[in-house]
């Protein structure tokens, strides 16, 4: 029976107190309270305060949430597009000159590639099918310029090739700002000529590549110009020009390409080191440098090379990753036709060796340079899109 009363008093308790409360919530201090604006002028009352902020910090953490995905769809999107690829590269067998030779430039045309090491320039007919070079099993070169015959000290060189009959070399000097033409064969009349740049062209030269026919009088027209070549030029301000024969030096003549590297690239990868320009009109260029994420111990593996290809406009086509551990020569060679890729000069870091490798991206190189095929049919620089296919 106590227990049961007491069990009447807390349901009378409670009771009570829930009638108090009721009575409290509509008292004017309760009224009072919650009418209480959060600031002055605000239509909200401090009750709603808490989940007000609540719902806030979650409106701003979704706002940044977008941001960061709009982030990666946009900027990291750009990196996608432009990503390494790893193109198939294959060591040629190669009789070199001498166990201590040590490739520093390479270039060829026509039927004709030349390697360089700074002192003697080397060179080998490759085969010829339709409109390609074929490479052969193994490339044994014959010497064509001793140093005696160059008389400068220089950093890479290019074939001249008017009328598609190679009959010179050109080499860049070291100051960069001085062309040296050098006959290939002695004959009536044949000299070393010097090119020196005009000084309406600031800077130097980085890399440069030779161009004949219609493409090279098509970018320069005027003056009494009595060569049928022309040199494309990346310089050490970004800019890929012209440069005509005149007058016995080099005039700029116009931009042949946008800026390098251009706004839109990603992870350039080093120094310009090569150019070339495909039949299309398109511009393949080799970078060097030592990765930024061996700087602090550079090893073998650090040096490392990069191809890359772009429209004239700077349409950023591609990059592909060379064999790392090497020291790759200045220059480019364009084996042409369809997938038929390029022919690259290098030195083993390690064991300092010499290598000849055959680097193919996948894409068609263009064909070699002749007079009559140096340039896209319209006559133009076209913007096409290559598709990276590895």
């Amino acid at each position: 029976m106590q227990i049961g009363s007491v069990d009447s008093d807390s349901v009378s308790g409670t009771q009570a107190s829930s009638k108090r409360g009721a009575v409290l919530s509509g008292s004017p201090e309760a009224m009072l309270l919650e009418s209480v604006p959060r600031m002055p002028g605000s239509t909200h009352g401090q009750a709603s305060m808490p989940w007000k902020y609540f719902s806030q910090v979650t409106a701003g953490l979704m706002f940044l949430w977008a941001g960061l995905v709009v982030y990666c769809l946009i900027a990291e999107g750009a990196i996608l597009f432009n990503q390494t690829e790893h193109p198939k590269a294959r060591r040629l067998e190669s009789e070199w000159p001498h166990e201590m030779f040590m490739p520093s430039a390479v270039a060829c045309a026509g039927e004709m590639l030349v390697v360089g090491d700074r002192f003697e320039v080397h060179g080998v007919r490759l085969p010829r099918e339709s409109d390609s070079l074929i490479i052969p099993e193994r490339v044994e070169m014959e010497l064509l310029l001793s140093a005696e015959d160059i008389g400068a000290p220089w950093v890479s060189f290019d074939l001249v090739c008017p009328e598609g009959k190679c009959d010179a070399l050109m080499l860049l000097e070291q100051d960069g700002r001085t062309m040296v033409e050098v006959p290939l064969a002695t004959q009536p009349g044949s000299v070393v000529k010097k090119w020196p740049l005009a000084r309406s062209l600031p800077g130097s030269i980085v890399a440069f590549v030779t161009v004949d026919g219609t493409s090279a009088s098509r970018h320069c027209k005027r003056g009494n110009s009595t060569k049928s070549w022309a040199i494309f030029a990346a310089t050490d301000a970004g800019e890929s020009v012209a440069l005509c024969p005149r007058a016995s030096q080099l005039h700029p003549s116009r931009r042949v390409a946008a800026s390098w590297p251009h706004p839109t690239h990603h992870a350039v990868g080093g120094d310009l080191i090569g150019l070339h320009v495909d039949k299309l009109g398109h511009f393949w260029r080799l970078t060097h440098a030592v990765s930024s994420e061996f700087a602090s111990n550079a090893s073998i593996g650090s040096l490392g090379g990069y191809l890359h290809a772009s429209a004239a406009s700077g349409k950023y086509n591609g990059r592909w990753s060379l064999p790392r551990g090497r020291t790759w020569a200045r220059g480019i060679c364009g084996l042409g036709g369809q997938e038929k890729g390029f022919i690259m000069a290098a030195t083993h870091s390690g064991l300092g060796q010499p290598e000849l490798w055959h680097i193919n991206t996948g894409l068609s190189s263009g064909e070699p340079r002749t007079s009559d095929k140096s340039e896209s049919p319209s006559g133009e620089l076209e913007d096409l899109v290559y598709s990276a296919v590895v």
